[in-house]
């Protein structure tokens, strides 16, 4: 084995098209020690979601926290995703998480698509509900889904 401390430190950076790194560490490089101290040292990265960037914090500060309906907007203003909850705050702010290795890819693709957020508020969570089936109903033609 080689010597971790004097062997020179290899790293793989590669994206996957949706902003997304992927570190490689590769043990012969640098010896099984150094792969694991380097693999906590990654921890202390914050790596910046797209969310969090393109809208800020204080977006995501001024959402309420009440039942209603949201919308995700994409380039052009093209409407991809409508979606309810029960408290708009905490739903729509969880999005600002997603990653690799808890979403599947097609919230990852979402998440990066999206430039716009709106909402509306509701009086409760069966208003939300009801509100989102029309809306969706509504949309299925735009988004060749009717049946």
């Amino acid at each position: 084995m080689q010597n971790a401390a004097a062997a020179p430190l290899h790293l793989i950076i590669s994206g996957d098209g949706f902003g997304i790194e992927t570190l490689l560490i590769t043990k012969e490089s640098v010896g099984m020690e150094a792969v694991q101290t380097s693999l906590k040292q990654l921890k202390l990265f914050h790596i910046e979601n797209p969310l969090s960037v393109r809208l800020g914090s204080d977006f995501f500060r001024a959402i309420p926290s009440v039942p209603g309906v949201y919308f995700f907007h994409g380039k052009d203003g093209e409407l991809l995703y409508i979606g309810q909850s029960l408290d708009l705050k905490a739903r729509i702010g969880s999005y600002r998480h997603v990653t690799p290795e808890k979403n599947p890819k097609r919230t990852l693709k979402l998440v990066h698509r999206i430039v716009r957020i709106e909402w509306k508020e509701c009086a409760s969570q069966a208003e939300a509900v009801e509100l989102e089936r029309v809306l969706l109903l509504e949309h299925l033609s735009c988004w060749g889904l009717e049946g």
